[in-house]
C-alpha cells in the first residue's frame, strides 16, 4: 500500500519518479525486485548506486522478509508438504541466515502459519458473512472470502493436530460451527436432509480447494 510509506516528496525527486514509484508499490514482489529497482533507477535520474541509498528505495521497495517468508511457505508446503527449509528460502528469497533470524526452526514456522492462517481465515470469513441474511447465503459469502486463502485453510487442515493448542481448538470449533450451518441450510431446503453432514463439510472444503 503506498499509503503506508511515506514518499520522499521533499529531495526534488522528478515527477516521473514520484509516479513510478506509486505504480510499483502495489505489485513489488521478490521475484520482480531486482527489476523493479533498475526501473525506478533509472526514471528517477539517479547516476549512482549512494544516491539511491540515499533516498532509501530499498527499504520503500523490499517487502518484509518475514511476511516474504511466510507467504512463500504457504506456497510451498500447499505445493509440497515435506518441502524444506531451503525450499521456503528459494521461493522467497532470502537466506537461511534471514529465515533464522525470524523462525528458529521448522516447527517454529509451522506453529507460526497456522497461527497467521487461523486469524486470517477467521477474519475474513467474519467479514464476508457479517450482514448474511440466511446460512445459505453465508456458506456462499465465505466460500468466496476464502478462496483466495485456500492455502491457509489447506495448510490448517493438514497440520491442525500439531499446531498451536488454541490454534487447534479454534480449526475444530471452525469445523464444529460449519457443520451447524451447513445443518441449518439444510433444513432451509438448500441440500437434501438425508445428505450426511460430515460429507458436507468435506465436499465444501475440496470445493474451496478447487476453486483456488
Amino acid at each position: 500500500n503506498p499509503g503506508s510509506h511515506p514518499l520522499p516528496f521533499d529531495l526534488g525527486l522528478r515527477p516521473e519518479f514520484v509516479a513510478n514509484l506509486k505504480r510499483a508499490l502495489p505489485v513489488a514482489g521478490c521475484c520482480r525486485l531486482q527489476e523493479l529497482r533498475r526501473e525506478i533507477f533509472f526514471a528517477a535520474g539517479l547516476n549512482s548506486m549512494p544516491q539511491m541509498r540515499h533516498v532509501c528505495l530499498m527499504s520503500v521497495l523490499r517487502p518484509k522478509s518475514r511476511d516474504a517468508i511466510v507467504e512463500a511457505a504457504f506456497l510451498v508446503f500447499y505445493q509440497s508438504p515435506g518441502a524444506s527449509l531451503a525450499d521456503v528460502e528459494r521461493t522467497a528469497g532470502v537466506g537461511r541466515a534471514t529465515l533464522h533470524r525470524h523462525f528458529s526452526g521448522r516447527s517454529d514456522l509451522i506453529r507460526a502459519l497456522s497461527v497467521c492462517a487461523n486469524d486470517k481465515l477467521n477474519q475474513a470469513v467474519d467479514e464476508a458473512t457479517a450482514n448474511s441474511q440466511t446460512a445459505t447465503d453465508a456458506l456462499y459469502a465465505a466460500l468466496c472470502a476464502m478462496v483466495p486463502l485456500a492455502s491457509r485453510q489447506w495448510f490448517l487442515a493438514q497440520n491442525w493436530q500439531g499446531a498451536d493448542p488454541e490454534v487447534a481448538a479454534a480449526y475444530t470449533s471452525s469445523l464444529q460451527e460449519l457443520g451447524e450451518t451447513l445443518d441449518v441450510a439444510k433444513s432451509d431446503g438448500c441440500f437434501a436432509s438425508n445428505v450426511p453432514t460430515v460429507w458436507l463439510v468435506e465436499a465444501y472444503e475440496n470445493l474451496l480447494y478447487a476453486a483456488w
